[in-house]
């Protein structure tokens, strides 16, 4: 990963523009550059670069660099695969599921997490919310970096995000996360972390009737592998 040169020009300009759409299209993520770092038994220690935060990030920006992150090579650095947290979202969907009298959630969602689990993991900011990263693409607090599926953190970000139904939410997953060649995985891998996240997505959770549409979506995509196995 390397540091991406920053533009000149005010931020509504068409020179701005353009130039913030060249970053968003390369393969880069711009981050804080490590000066010294001093590991003790006890305290670590960590000096970085100055980088002055520019406007608030936007979902776009968010789901753009969790493509970004897939084409990463974690192969060139020690990078662990992390745990994803995921029962308190499901256990509360189930909930939810139960209380509306629907038959058999359990099963699937354990079906499709055990799916999801074996999809080749790729490199994932972890905490990928807006606060974390800027609408010029520079993203903070790595944390939580490490390799997940692909997928989640696209599904973490867009918890700020709205959909209409399960319709508005393939076509989102077609438009924005799927990558050429693993469509099917990737959906299914959307989907299923759009379900664990419901919970704490307030524009979702208070629409009525979308953790249906979530569920009946997850049933579509299990149906899809089966249909043309990975």
């Amino acid at each position: 990963m390397s540091d991406m040169n920053g533009q000149s020009g005010s931020l509504t300009s068409p020179l701005y523009s353009a130039a913030k759409e060249r970053r968003l299209s390369s393969p880069v993520v711009r981050f804080p550059r490590v000066i010294t770092l001093r590991a003790g038994r006890r305290l670590s220690v960590m000096e970085t670069e100055f980088l002055e935060r520019g406007p608030v990030g936007s979902v776009v920006v968010g789901y753009d660099i969790a493509r970004r992150f897939s084409a990463i090579d974690p192969s060139r650095a020690d990078v662990p695969r992390m745990p994803l947290y995921l029962n308190r979202g499901l256990r509360a969907f189930q909930q939810h599921m139960a209380a509306n009298d629907v038959q058999g959630a359990e099963a699937a969602l354990t079906r499709a997490k055990a799916l999801v689990d074996g999809f080749a993991p790729v490199f994932s900011h972890g905490d990928l919310n807006t606060t974390n990263f800027d609408d010029d693409g520079c993203v903070w607090d790595w944390d939580n970096a490490g390799l997940r599926p692909y997928g989640y953190d696209a599904a973490f970000c867009c918890r700020e995000r709205g959909y209409d139904g399960g319709e508005d939410l393939l076509a989102f997953s077609a438009q924005a996360v799927e990558r050429e060649g693993r469509a099917r995985e990737d959906r299914l891998a959307f989907v299923f972390f759009t379900l664990c996240f419901w919970h704490a997505a307030p524009l979702q959770r208070g629409k009525k009737g979308f953790a249906s549409a979530i569920y009946q979506t997850l049933l579509m995509c299990l149906k899809g592998l089966d249909a043309s196995p990975l």
